[in-house]
């Protein structure tokens, strides 16, 4: 289905009351498309962004009646592109289904449940000889636990859900039954887990790589960063971050996306081992990033270039700067927080608090247009409903 090169190009967008696809309608309005929206859930008073006219909702959850309701919201609209912030993986496994009425740039099914499912990753990574944990049995992880009572440096691991739920949800880091016990009751809402190998390195260490490819799995366009902050800070959503250049990141994930004959965007976290300094692969997320308005402020505009790509066009990709500061308020807030409150010396860790958030920031691309849409989204995100 080839856009109109008379008219603005339209896209329909889900999960649009999110950060992340606040971000992607912001970044799409800049190139002039009509955007329509649609959500499962509703900020206060039914607000939404001032640039997703018209505006649908959706049922809870993405079971049969998510498709059905996807599928007559883009029979009545007719959007030239689909970009499925939320409900990915779904949209997904009806992909030729949906590319009957429009356009979508996502991996086929299989593909993507190589990235969905954690665990999958990592097994797939290791027979392509790409870094990254040892997948450990819990018989075998109790019996080190055990070892761990006479050990000076207890041995770490990490218990997280095979399903790609994000925001570090149900991820615990433990050295002890006890806390893997505790893991495990808490994260149960998460679906199964599994258990890895720890890689141990301070935040800096973590770095993240977002890449886009065509309908022939050829790279198009990729920006990296590395986190400053998360949120937890064990682990979790980029509260303060910078951008890179590190194209060799690039180059040791890219042959997962080759192998599974790749299509639109992936985000993929990589920790720099502080035993050895190499790069391994933490997660693969198959979905648009949460601060995926950090790379449309520096000028990759991926929403945008996926539109482009569906229409047969190669998008004019940009270089972007490095060294541009990334901050997540609320995120980065409660990070501050948590370590305020174990650190002994507050003299130092004020003085690093006044470096981190000193010169200009970027955030998510949203506008102060937006502001009824924006102060909703604040009153959620400070109850922790959702982001």
């Amino acid at each position: 289905m080839k856009i109109s090169e008379k008219s603005p190009t339209k896209v329909m967008v889900t999960g649009a009351t999110k950060n992340s696809c606040m971000a992607v309608i912001r970044g799409l309005s800049q190139k002039g498309c009509e955007i329509i929206g649609a959500d499962e859930r509703s900020l206060p008073f039914k607000m939404h962004s001032r640039y997703t006219k018209p505006y649908y909702s959706y049922p809870p959850g993405y079971d049969d009646d998510f498709m059905d309701a996807i599928i007559k919201i883009i029979q009545k609209e007719k959007p030239d592109v689909f970009l499925p912030v939320a409900g990915s993986k779904q949209i997904s496994m009806h992909k030729q289904t949906i590319e009957k009425y429009t356009n979508v740039l996502l991996p086929d099914f299989k593909s993507y449940v190589k990235a969905f499912d954690n665990q999958l990753t990592i097994k797939a990574c290791k027979k392509l000889n790409i870094g990254c944990p040892d997948i450990w049995h819990e018989n075998d992880v109790l019996h080190e636990l055990g070892k761990n009572r006479n050990r000076k440096n207890p041995v770490h691991f990490v218990l997280k859900p095979r399903s790609d739920i994000g925001g570090a949800r149900g991820l615990g880091i433990f050295h002890d039954e006890k806390s893997l016990q505790h893991f495990k009751k808490t994260g149960k809402k998460y679906g199964k887990p599994f258990i890895s190998e720890y890689i141990p390195g301070a935040t800096e260490n973590m770095r993240t790589v977002n890449l886009l490819f065509d309908t022939n799995s050829e790279l198009v366009a990729y920006f990296t960063t590395r986190k400053i902050r998360q949120w937890p800070n064990s682990g979790g959503i980029s509260a303060l971050t910078v951008s890179t250049h590190e194209p060799d990141l690039v180059d040791f994930i890219l042959p997962f996306f080759k192998k599974y004959r790749w299509q639109g965007f992936a985000e993929a976290e990589i920790k720099i081992d502080a035993r050895d300094e190499k790069p391994k692969l933490i997660e693969i997320n198959p979905r648009f990033c949460g601060y995926i308005g950090f790379p449309i402020a520096c000028g990759v505009n991926f929403p945008w270039y996926m539109c482009q790509l569906v229409n047969g066009e190669k998008p004019e990709t940009v270089k972007y700067p490095s060294g541009i500061q990334y901050i997540h308020w609320p995120a980065y807030l409660k990070a501050v927080y948590s370590e305020w409150q174990k650190n002994k010396s507050k003299k130092k860790f004020f003085s690093k608090i006044r470096t981190e958030i000193k010169g200009k920031k970027v955030s998510n691309n949203m506008e102060w247009h937006d502001w009824k849409v924006i102060a909703a989204k604040m009153f959620f995100e400070l109850l922790d409903r959702g982001n």
